[in-house]
């Protein structure tokens, strides 16, 4: 298992590992995550030149992780979207004061608890690779006409908050509603410097392992096993 950046011939195992988590109704509540709306090969393509894109590999990439730093956020169509949030705990006018980066999309197989865990470690390693130089991480989680609870506990474990809620219609679904989270950097980075747990100091290893393999372009698994 390991964790490395993504390159241009992994879109087609992106799109694959997407499909697999598709949501195959649009009702109810989920609690392992999945994907309402699509992203095409060029979308995948786009964000690769934009933002950072990683990818976990067991002999196949089972999952990926994509987070857009400032500039390619505010170039985006959710950034473009944002006058239509009903903001709560703060408002875009006063985010835009401020350097922000955005949690795109976070994937894994549901291939058991073994993968779930390094899908932990994928998670904070696109994370903490853009982190620097950022005050805030957006992100949005899914709230009607599914429920998505996938991301919760770790988006409150680093002291997340909803601040707004997008309201939209997609023609293949209908009514979308969207709440919108804003992550501080200083508690993202206090949480990393002291993990709480025997698990949770294995994820941040891990993705400690995973930066510096790719820095050093050795692209490696790290060494722990879990």
């Amino acid at each position: 298992m390991r964790i490395r950046r993504a390159v241009a011939t992994d879109v087609p195992a992106l799109l694959e590992v997407k499909q697999s988590l598709r949501f195959d109704q649009a009702t109810g509540t989920s609690t392992r995550g999945g994907f309402l709306l699509g992203t095409d090969a060029a979308g995948y393509r786009q964000r690769m030149a934009d933002g950072n894109v990683w990818v976990l590999e067991d002999q196949r990439v089972v999952g990926f992780a994509i987070v857009l730093p400032d500039a390619g956020f505010r170039g985006s169509e959710v950034w473009r979207r944002r006058d239509a949030v009903r903001w709560t705990g703060a408002n875009a006018d006063a985010l835009a004061g401020g350097r922000l980066c955005y949690y795109d999309q976070l994937a894994v197989q549901r291939l058991g608890f073994r993968v779930k865990r390094w899908g932990a470690a994928l998670a904070l390693t696109a994370l903490r690779d853009v982190l620097d130089g950022h005050d805030h991480v957006v992100t949005g989680t899914v709230y009607e006409p599914i429920r998505n609870l996938a991301a919760v506990p770790y988006l409150q474990r680093v002291g997340g908050r909803v601040v707004g809620r997008l309201d939209e219609h997609e023609p293949s679904i209908g009514r979308l509603r969207t709440d919108i989270w804003l992550v501080d950097r200083a508690d993202i980075t206090a949480r990393v410097r002291a993990p709480v747990g025997r698990a949770e100091r294995w994820v941040v290893d891990a993705a400690t392992d995973a930066l510096d393999q790719s820095s050093s372009g050795l692209q490696a698994s790290p060494n722990a096993v879990m």
